[in-house]
């Protein structure tokens, strides 16, 4: 904003500046990486109906954008390596919308130490990736796989027939909103220090378990659906529920999420939950897994804390209720 002088009356200007981003064009025949390679940062390359086989790697912020995922097709060329790998040192922003990315295939890795392997998508290092309508089906290993530090949303989108529906390593995020994971052999797995997030997503007929969580990391399940997995809805990797030694350090938390029960028809075939302890996320009101210590709680109340009745009174009833108001959420650890 500049202020000038008219014939003695102050006017401000305002200017505005239009920011496009260049789109690119690829048709089919011609090579989606070769464009990615030339393209400028931001930009839109765009995918109109047909099949692509190639092996791509993001290494720059941008926009993949197809006709949809039934028309638009990116199909694994090379054996042991990812359909599309997204990564940078340096924080980039990656979108992909309206493909279907298919067929990652291998025996094995072509760089396991490096992790490139037949997956359908591989985020690693400090990329922020975005998927959107998308399929990410028949996979090798995972449909997806988020390590390092990258950050991954997936909405509206669907896994299947992978290994894996989708695998958060590291200390990588995953988002899911209005996704659908089915008919892989693990639905989702979060492990070491990894952050993943479901909400109001599908999670069924996944060969073994619906939600598989290990070591350190932190699951949280909200308004969704984990059905007729054939083993267990949502479970841990610990003793008692696997034949492990791995202890857990994470957490689990959610809320009105519908897993049946294993005489329900749509009933997980082992058990809904592995612990038990796990089946407040059926209920409205939710809860935490592990549950907080009472000293962790008291540590959090407010000094001195909110009371009714005397100080002085011979029984003190200390209550904590739904976690979910306000009020109470101050004191959630």
């Amino acid at each position: 904003m500049r202020s000038f002088l008219i014939a003695g009356t102050p006017v401000l200007l305002f200017t505005a500046l239009a920011l496009c981003a260049p789109i690119i064009e690829v048709n089919v025949g011609e090579s989606i990486q070769a464009a990615i390679d030339s393209a400028p940062t931001g930009a839109i390359i765009e995918l109109p109906p047909g099949t692509w086989h190639e092996n791509l790697t993001i290494a720059k912020p941008l926009t993949l954008k197809g006709a949809g995922a039934t028309e638009t097709i990116i199909s694994s060329d090379e054996a042991g390596y990812p359909v599309i790998l997204v990564t940078s040192q340096q924080t980039i922003s990656v979108t992909i919308e309206g493909v279907a990315i298919a067929g990652g295939y291998g025996e094995g890795c072509h760089d396991q130490a490096g992790g490139l392997c037949p997956h359908g998508v591989l985020a690693l290092g400090q990329a922020r990736l975005e998927l959107i309508s998308c399929e990410v089906q028949g996979n090798a290993l995972c449909g997806l796989f988020a390590s390092d530090q990258a950050q991954v949303t997936a909405a509206q989108t669907a896994f299947t027939h992978n290994q894996t529906g989708v695998w958060v390593h590291s200390s990588a995020q995953a988002q899911l909103e209005q996704a659908t994971v089915f008919q892989n052999d693990y639905g989702l797995v979060a492990s070491a220090r990894a952050n993943l997030v479901v909400r109001g997503s599908t999670i069924v007929d996944n060969a073994r378990d619906g939600v598989l969580v290990a070591d350190g990391a932190r699951v949280y399940l909200w308004q969704s659906e984990i059905a007729r997995n054939g083993r267990i809805g949502v479970c841990l990797d610990i003793p008692g529920c696997y034949r492990t030694q791995r202890n857990f350090t994470g957490l689990v938390r959610g809320a009105g999420n519908t897993v049946p029960s294993t005489g329900d028809p749509n009933g997980n075939g082992l058990a809904p939950f592995c612990p038990k302890d796990l089946v407040f996320l059926r209920s409205e009101l939710g809860g935490i897994y592990p549950a907080p210590a009472p000293e962790a709680l008291f540590s959090r109340l407010p000094l001195p804390p909110p009371m009714l009745g005397s100080p002085q009174a011979t029984v003190v009833m200390i209550e904590f209720s739904d976690f979910s108001c306000p009020y109470c959420a101050r004191f959630t650890l």
